[in-house]
């Protein structure tokens, strides 16, 4: 792994130098205020992957020492040291599937109980598959006999997705690695085909179901779409997190996914002009009429679902309200909402999705747009005359595509689309520039 030590350009940092590398294909940045400062904590990440630990636990690993005034490199030596000399890190020839689980559990007591339930719920179904076999007998071919026969969330045997069929080898291994297999099953794998454009909702869409909500439960439904919070959050978030005089929602570090406590605030930066986005306005305005209240999601998901004639998408919410924020307000914005540390992310998942108009209506979805008998007023909708594909040929090859869509009241990207999908041929970036000179 790359370890560079530079100096930042960045003059508002009191530690200017900074020492950079790579978990899990993110950039992690560490500021220093000396040039030695920054030398020996490099030297501590190189001394440290060289004794052996795996590049994906090194920052919880200095999550966890740091403040104590140890080594990083010493603290994973002497780990490493117990674990080679202590019986529990090795395979009994005699354990079996339900002893590996036990051993989960045990060492999983520290986390929350919301995620000990999950654990049980998923290791107990792997028990009455593999629990009386032996670990070291368990092959890639009864894996791939058990992947084959799940069942996807409707329960339609052999159905299950590819990334649940990943979720489930990973737990596998995780299990037979616990009882003390170094490398479990080595030649299985599950093939993920990584989807980088998200689904979601349309505009029309989610109006429909903010119509469709009961009125006690419109609250919440607007925190999980214009503040882009998890529903399972929701079920458990107290009430005096939604600050709505203050224009704050605090979600504790219990209730999170990183563990930590995070704040959606708009806030001034550096002065008062610029200021970074946070909740839209038009989710205060919904919680003023509606206030919030938790309530367990399955059963506001239920009658959603009828509403929008069964189709429903998976984390659908969270994900049109990330989509359309991100074409409003940029990606540092989206990822911060997000509660995501990747820009990258974000880039990746949300970019190019929605327009900047689609974006515009998505926060026009106030409270006045839905009565309160559930029937909804029309948002406009500004539609497009598209020109026969024969003359915006014509248009294209006599002037720019800016001029054309400002023309049609369109943008420059929606343009490109439109053409992209109808195999219109169109110049290239810059091909005007060229010709004016």
């Amino acid at each position: 792994m790359k370890i560079s030590v530079s100096k930042s350009n960045e003059q508002w940092r009191t530690a200017v130098w900074s020492v950079r590398y790579y978990v899990r294909r993110k950039a992690i940045r560490r500021f220093f205020e000396t040039r030695e400062e920054a030398e020996q904590y490099a030297r501590e990440v190189r001394d440290t992957l060289k004794i052996g630990t795996d590049p994906d636990e090194f920052g919880e690993v200095q999550r966890l020492i740091t403040g104590t005034g140890f080594k990083l490199s010493g603290v994973v030596r002497a780990g490493l040291q117990y674990m080679r000399e202590s019986d529990s890190a090795k395979a009994s020839p005699t354990a079996t599937f339900s002893d590996g689980i036990k051993r989960v559990l045990e060492n999983a007591k520290h986390r929350r109980e919301k995620t000990l339930i999950g654990y049980r719920s998923f290791l107990g179904r792997l028990e009455r598959v593999f629990g009386s076999t032996l670990a070291t007998a368990i092959t890639g071919a009864d894996v791939q006999n058990y992947l084959d026969q799940l069942g996807d969330r409707q329960g339609v045997p052999g159905k299950a997705t590819p990334h649940t069929k990943e979720t489930v080898l990973r737990h596998i291994k995780m299990v037979l690695r616990t009882l003390g297999i170094d490398k479990p099953l080595p030649r299985f794998s599950v093939h993920v085909p990584r989807v980088r454009e998200i689904p979601f909702f349309t505009v029309d869409e989610l109006q429909a179901i903010l119509a469709a909500a009961h009125p006690h439960d419109r609250g919440l439904v607007a925190l999980a779409i214009f503040a882009v919070i998890r529903p399972e959050t929701l079920e458990r978030l107290p009430t005096n997190c939604v600050n709505v005089v203050d224009k704050c929602i605090r979600i504790p570090g219990e209730l999170s996914k990183d563990h930590r406590s995070h704040y959606l605030e708009t806030v001034p930066i550096g002065n008062d002009r610029e200021v970074r986005p946070g909740p839209p306005e038009v989710l205060w305005a919904w919680l003023q009429k509606y206030p919030f209240q938790p309530r367990r999601w399955n059963a506001i998901q239920r009658y959603l679902r009828r509403a929008l004639g069964g189709k429903w998408i998976q984390d659908g919410l969270r994900h049109s309200g990330a989509t359309y924020y991100r074409a409003k307000y940029g990606d540092a914005a989206t990822a911060e909402l997000l509660t995501h540390a990747s820009i990258k992310m974000v880039n990746e998942h949300y970019a190019g999705l929605a327009t900047r108009s689609e974006a515009d209506q998505f926060f026009a979805l106030c409270p006045d747009t839905v009565r309160e008998d559930g029937t909804t007023t029309a948002v406009p909708v500004k539609r497009i005359c598209w020109p026969n594909d024969t003359a915006l040929a014509k248009l294209l090859a006599t002037k720019p595509a800016s001029h054309i869509a400002v023309q049609l009241g369109c943008s420059d990207s929606m343009l490109s689309k439109h053409c992209k999908r109808r195999r219109i041929p169109k110049p290239g970036r810059g091909a005007w520039t060229s010709h004016s000179e």
